[in-house]
């Protein structure tokens, strides 16, 4: 009997150990490092000069690994600034990239890392393989485009958002941000810069329009 317990722990222990071991191993390998930048704003020049001053150091804060880079801000204490930059599609036209709208979310799973749990405003991106060449952007039935703006090299819309997701042009969703307790009033830009492909989304508690666009370095 004794030793019949004995083997049971055993392989209790070896289960959570191998367990514990994969999870470390795919955290180490899609999981990302947390920053902040008191003294610095990452990816300024994506900022008008005149925007920086808006902007509190102390407030900014980065998720990087390999694949891709999210840096959050907080402008005038009244906007909440993400900037994502995937390094894989660096060569993608946001002229390209689908915008589906009325795209049913509310059943995603996407198994993966869920930063800034609890807050308003979640980003959610699964473990694994990232974007690799495509992507399609998917708003829920909930959230609405008011206008649509394009240039040479940036390409958006400013509306009312619940949740906004990312394809891979497979039909694959790999992130999603999601805002939890409020439809928020958004703008949402693709930018080609000459270091790479970004996704900006800007949000506030109050509508605010294109406006804002005066504060980004679009070129």
């Amino acid at each position: 009997m004794n030793k019949k317990i004995t083997v049971a722990v055993v392989v209790v222990v070896l289960a959570v150990v191998a367990f514990v071991a994969y999870y470390v191993t795919i955290d180490r390998k899609y999981g990302y490092h947390f920053s902040m930048f008191p003294h610095s704003i990452p990816c300024s020049p994506l900022f008008a000069p005149s925007a920086l001053n808006g902007i509190d150091p102390y407030l900014v804060s980065g998720r990087t690994r390999k694949t891709d880079q999210i840096y959050t801000y907080v402008y005038k204490h009244a906007y909440y600034i993400l900037i994502w930059r995937i390094n894989a599609l660096k060569n993608l036209d946001p002229a390209k990239v689908p915008i589906d709208t009325n795209v049913y979310l509310d059943n995603v799973e996407l198994r993966g890392v869920i930063l800034d749990a609890g807050d308003p405003r979640e980003s959610e991106v699964r473990y694994g393989p990232f974007f690799k060449d495509s992507l399609v952007v998917d708003l829920d039935e909930y959230s609405k485009v008011s206008e649509s703006f394009e240039g040479p090299s940036y390409r958006g819309f400013y509306g009312t958002v619940s949740k906004i997701a990312f394809e891979n042009g497979k039909g694959q969703i790999l992130a999603m941000e999601n805002y939890t307790q409020q439809i928020m009033p958004t703008l949402f830009v693709m930018y080609k810069a000459h270091d790479g492909f970004y996704m900006i989304i800007i949000n506030s508690k109050k509508p605010f329009g294109l406006g804002i666009l005066k504060i980004l370095n679009l070129k």
